[in-house]
């Protein structure tokens, strides 16, 4: 009787607080096993892949700034190449140009030189053909004038008549 004496005490039924502490504890040792531990494990599970994906896209991301380094580095390479290429081309063009401009000014020069000689002979030969003319019509004039004696009249008239037939022989 004492013991119920003593576990009524307060109103506290120590019996039945030891018993749901037993209770208590195993629930707790039972919920560990069956799920806090799965549980965790699955945790755990799931941090391990995704850290497995974070470094996985950590280092493709590295690869990726890598290649894309390599290509500006390449893509600069050439820009520069075609940027000397031009320089090449506009060079060539330009000497292609002065060569054909050097070239045109000789040939137009020889022209020239060709024409004022066609020119110049042209006036010579113009020239002498005029020289026989006027060497005709000056013999002519005296053959005139030496058979028979002129008077005014005739004079004009044979002038006009050598300016009239030297002017037919030039149309």
């Amino acid at each position: 009787m004492t013991s119920i004496l003593a576990s009524t005490i307060l109103g506290i039924d120590w019996v039945k607080i030891l018993m749901h502490l037993i209770v208590f504890v195993v629930l707790m040792t039972g919920l560990t096993f069956l799920l806090y531990k799965p549980v965790l494990k699955f945790i755990k599970k799931r941090q391990d892949t995704i850290q497995e994906g974070l470094d996985k896209g950590k280092q493709m991301q590295e690869e990726a700034e890598s290649l894309k380094a390599e290509y500006d580095a390449k893509l600069a390479a050439c820009d520069q190449e075609i940027a000397d290429k031009q320089k090449t081309a506009q060079a060539e063009l330009d000497a292609y140009l002065e060569e054909q401009k050097q070239s045109a000014d000789h040939d137009i020069a020889a022209l020239k030189a060709k024409a004022q000689e066609d020119i110049a002979q042209e006036r010579q030969n113009a020239v002498e053909e005029m020289r026989g003319e006027v060497v005709d019509v000056a013999i002519k004039l005296t053959e005139e004038l030496l058979e028979k004696e002129i008077s005014e009249e005739d004079n004009s008239k044979l002038i006009q008549d050598c300016l009239s037939a030297w002017g037919g022989e030039h149309d």
